[in-house]
């Protein structure tokens, strides 16, 4: 049972990366000693022979990281399910009640409201549906992202990341070789020429990078907003 989970994930996605890694390098190694008998009754036998012990050892990596990935996700998901959500305090009311009443508001005044209600995501929750009717009805500067840089997190986009993070985990998973965006891409180019697509070659491309830690990983495979916000929900054990 993993509690810190943010943790837990960084440190698969890890592993699993150092693991095909090791994988390949092997592979790699045997195929240099062969290639000295290319051209030789049984060099092609035992490029074959290579190819499915590699193959071999990427399913069972696969196999395990696949139940590691999806026992981590599936504890976010209870936990978000236990987070003990707090009222708004009567300050938290009076800012959204005056909200509601206004005729037009700026982003800027959003964006204090965020601050204000950041620690609270019961009110989080209600200025987004705000500024989701402000943003309908065309007032500049209001996007989807407009309080990334002062709010908290809500069971909403916690809920948004933690799919997220499973898509990421999925795309690792399907990565052959790390460190083979070039590959990835020129494999593309044949699928796009081919079948009018790049969703197969493309599959693992997002998911092959390298991080040393564990905030700036959760973030990008997450698309995390607030990293300490989230891990509140994630890790509520």
């Amino acid at each position: 049972m993993y509690k810190d989970r943010t943790k837990a994930y960084f440190e698969a996605y890890k592993s699993h990366r150092a693991a095909l890694a090791a994988i390949c390098d092997s592979y790699d190694k045997a195929m240099a000693a062969l290639e000295k008998y290319k051209g030789s009754a049984g060099y092609t036998k035992d490029k074959k022979a290579l190819e499915k012990t590699r193959d071999d050892a990427i399913k069972a990596l696969t196999d395990e990281y696949s139940v590691k990935f999806t026992e981590i996700i599936n504890g976010m998901i209870r936990s978000v399910d236990m987070v003990q959500l707090k009222a708004p305090t009567p300050d938290m009311l009076a800012i959204l009640q005056t909200l509601k009443m206004r005729d037009k508001v700026e982003a800027g005044e959003l964006n204090q409201a965020a601050r204000a209600l950041r620690d609270n995501p019961l009110a989080l929750a209600a200025l987004d549906e705000i500024a989701d009717k402000y943003r309908a009805a065309g007032v500049p500067g209001i996007d989807a992202g407009y309080r990334r840089a002062y709010g908290g997190e809500t069971t909403t986009t916690v809920s948004a990341s933690i799919k997220r993070l499973k898509e990421s985990a999925s795309r690792m998973l399907a990565l052959r070789r790390p460190n083979s965006r070039i590959a990835m891409t020129t494999a593309a180019m044949r699928e796009l020429r081919d079948n009018g697509t790049t969703a197969k070659s493309m599959r693992a491309f997002l998911a092959d990078r390298d991080f040393d830690n564990e905030n700036e990983a959760v973030n990008y495979f997450g698309g995390v907003h607030d990293i300490e916000s989230f891990k509140s929900f994630v890790n509520n054990d």
